[in-house]
């Protein structure tokens, strides 16, 4: 299956919070097979340059979490090639508060039978300020710039992304904002291959009154094996802009998982900020577990 060459834009929809999980929008939605996403032509969902180019509005109603994605990758069997793709100029918006927003603008889930690559996409924009943003502050907001969740062993191949300028303006305790967040329920070890990406100028707004992670640029957790690789990545521009005496933590790059290691070389990351004035903390690279992770030549610098 070959997916070139499509653009989804001037779209401008408005639902209600649903009454059981739903995804409420899905620019491109894969589902069993093996798909070709963009590797002759990319896609654009969206665009590169201005706002509201797609605008989504979720308004009260049911309690439970509406799902929004970009392209959303559900494999029973196959496998996935998603490149040079553009996701920019999207804005949600809408009076629910009560069900989460989670936003997704890649998401890989399921059983993949071999690994999947994903490269040199765009998400957001490289040029547009709050080119993805959230403008309700009301509801809890989950957001992942890129989320590969799978249950089987393959690995990633995830090399020359770009997820730039992208906010959250939500103010609830329970909103995180995620660059990329790559977890394994079942410790796979496959190889992780996370290199050259750049993630910068994307900001959360959230208000926990104890501590709790909550802007978070790259995460690998649940993950199993030492051959893992997280190198040559540039994260700046990470922040919680939340003024309020509030407890949450900004964080570069994090690795959760007691039989998991590998190698963090040459990344740089930067002008991390948080606004909170209560117990909040700042880290560049924070391992919470880890088996044999080995760091050479990182450059860190936070505010």
């Amino acid at each position: 299956n070959s997916i070139q060459n499509n653009t989804i834009r001037k779209i401008d929809f408005t639902t209600n919070s649903p009454a059981a999980g739903a995804s409420m929008f899905i620019g491109i939605n894969l589902g069993q097979g093996v798909f070709n996403v963009g590797d002759i032509t990319g896609n654009i969902i969206g665009d590169s340059t201005g706002n509201d180019v797609i605008k989504i509005n979720i308004n009260a109603g049911g309690t439970a979490n509406s799902f929004l994605a970009g392209i959303l990758a559900a494999a029973t069997n196959g496998f996935f090639n998603i490149q040079n793709n553009t996701i920019g100029g999207i804005t949600v918006s809408g009076t629910t508060t009560t069900g989460a927003i989670v936003s997704q603008w890649i998401q890989v889930q399921g059983t993949p039978v071999q690994n999947t690559t994903i490269s040199n996409n765009l998400i957001g924009s490289t040029s547009t300020p709050n080119s993805i943003r959230v403008t309700a502050t009301a509801p809890s907001v989950i957001s992942f710039g890129l989320r590969h969740l799978i249950t089987s062993g393959v690995g990633l191949n995830c090399n020359n992304n770009i997820i730039q300028n992208v906010t959250d303006a939500s103010t609830n305790a329970t909103s995180s904002d995620y660059g990329m967040l790559l977890i394994s329920t079942v410790g796979s070890q496959g190889t992780l291959n996370v290199t050259n990406n750049t993630i910068k100028n994307f900001t959360g707004n959230s208000s926990p009154a104890t501590a709790s992670i909550s802007c978070l640029g790259i995460a690998v957790q649940g993950h199993a094996g030492t051959t893992h690789d997280l190198s040559g990545n540039s994260i700046s521009g990470l922040s919680n802009t939340n003024p309020g005496a509030f407890a949450s933590y900004v964080i570069g790059m994090q690795t959760q998982g007691s039989s998991m290691g590998g190698v963090m070389n040459k990344n740089k990351i930067f002008d991390l900020n948080n606004s909170n004035t209560g117990s909040a903390g700042l880290a560049g690279i924070y391992i919470t577990a880890g088996l044999d992770w080995t760091l050479n030549n990182n450059r860190i610098s936070i505010s």
